[in-house]
């Protein structure tokens, strides 16, 4: 899937004015979760988090597990 950097510094999504996001906080990866059936192809975006994240990142306030896969779905939080 397709796969994007956020943060303060260098990325694809920056984050400038927040100082709790790392320069190269997190990966969201946009890719294929279901593969059932090939003409029916289910994308949900994933969020994978960078080990050098300091800060930490939550959805719906769960801190997520460095290296870790995170699917999100419309409604979730992301911090």
């Amino acid at each position: 899937g397709k796969q994007y950097l956020d943060g303060r510094k260098d990325c694809d999504v920056l984050l400038q004015d927040d100082k709790s996001i790392s320069r190269s906080h997190a990966y969201i990866t946009v890719g294929v979760q279901d593969r059932t059936k090939a003409t029916n192809l289910t994308y949900r975006p994933t969020i994978v988090v960078k080990e050098s994240s300091k800060y930490g990142t939550f959805v719906n306030d769960q801190r997520l597990t460095a290296d870790v896969e995170t699917p999100v779905k419309e409604g979730d939080v992301v911090r």
